[in-house]
């Protein structure tokens, strides 16, 4: 059987379709819209990476809204999959996606200057706030405590390995 965009798209649906009948009756357990709608937000995303680099490549503006769905769509099923805490660590994810999306109209497009530093200055930005966010949560007696463990785990061991004289 040969499949092709249609088809394989109409046998997605099938299989989809089905696996929400399941839930419906309770034989499955399932909480599809949790997981489904950051994806659907990275398809988007990646619909418009693959209408730039799969067509004639003509129109790099798509990369903009395609970079910026991509980062958007992986910091919500980061926070969907490892819990909403971490939104106050990775909020700054929402201000380096338009900077993604403008350094890939800068590569791909007219390398126009205004664009990198745009590009240039919102990376900075969030970046400097994500930087100060994950240090500010980084457990600091952990990290001593296996810095010690491994120190002292090296000496040991260096110590066995080396003869007296």
């Amino acid at each position: 059987m040969n499949l092709d965009g249609k088809k394989w798209i109409g046998l997605i649906l099938v299989i989809f379709g089905g696996w929400l009948l399941l839930g419906s009756f309770g034989l499955i357990s399932i909480n599809v819209w949790q997981y489904l709608w950051p994806i659907i937000i990275l398809g988007i995303g990646l619909g418009f990476e693959y209408a730039y680099f799969s067509g004639s490549r003509t129109s790099p503006g798509l990369l903009v809204p395609g970079g910026v769905l991509l980062v958007v769509g992986v910091n919500f099923l980061l926070n969907v999959i490892f819990g909403w805490r971490l939104m106050s660590i990775t909020w700054p994810l929402f201000i380096i996606a338009p900077a993604f999306g403008l350094l890939q109209l800068y590569i791909f497009g007219k390398r126009e200057k205004g664009v990198l530093i745009a590009s240039t200055i919102l990376c900075g930005i969030g970046g400097i706030f994500l930087a100060g966010n994950i240090v500010a949560n980084i457990n600091v007696s952990a990290i001593l405590s296996v810095l010690l463990i491994l120190v002292g785990g090296y000496l040991v061991i260096n110590g066995y390995t080396k003869k007296s004289e």
